[in-house]
C-alpha cells in the first residue's frame, strides 16, 4: 500500500541534457535531432544506458526497460 503518498516500489530512470554552447549552437542553427542527441549523450547516460545499469544492479528487468525505450522511441507505442 502507497498510503495515497505515490508510488512505492517504482524506479526512474532519467536523462538529463546539459545545455552548453555547442548544443545552443547546434539548436540555433537547425541541426539534425540525431546530431545533437549524439553531441548531448556523448558523456552522460542516455535512458537505455541508464536502464542497464539498473538491470545490472538487478533492480529492473531487462524487459521493462526495453519496453519503456521502445516507447520513447516510438511514441505511438503505450506505455
Amino acid at each position: 500500500e502507497c498510503h495515497q503518498i505515490g508510488y512505492i516500489g517504482r524506479l526512474g530512470l532519467y536523462e538529463v541534457v546539459i545545455m552548453d554552447d555547442i548544443l545552443r549552437g547546434m539548436i540555433h542553427d537547425g541541426s539534425r535531432e540525431v546530431d545533437m542527441s549524439a553531441h548531448a549523450f556523448r558523456v552522460r547516460n542516455d535512458l537505455l544506458k541508464s536502464g542497464s545499469s539498473h538491470v545490472l544492479s538487478g533492480l529492473t528487468s531487462a524487459e521493462e526497460v526495453l519496453r519503456v525505450c521502445r516507447a520513447k522511441a516510438d511514441p505511438e507505442v503505450e506505455v
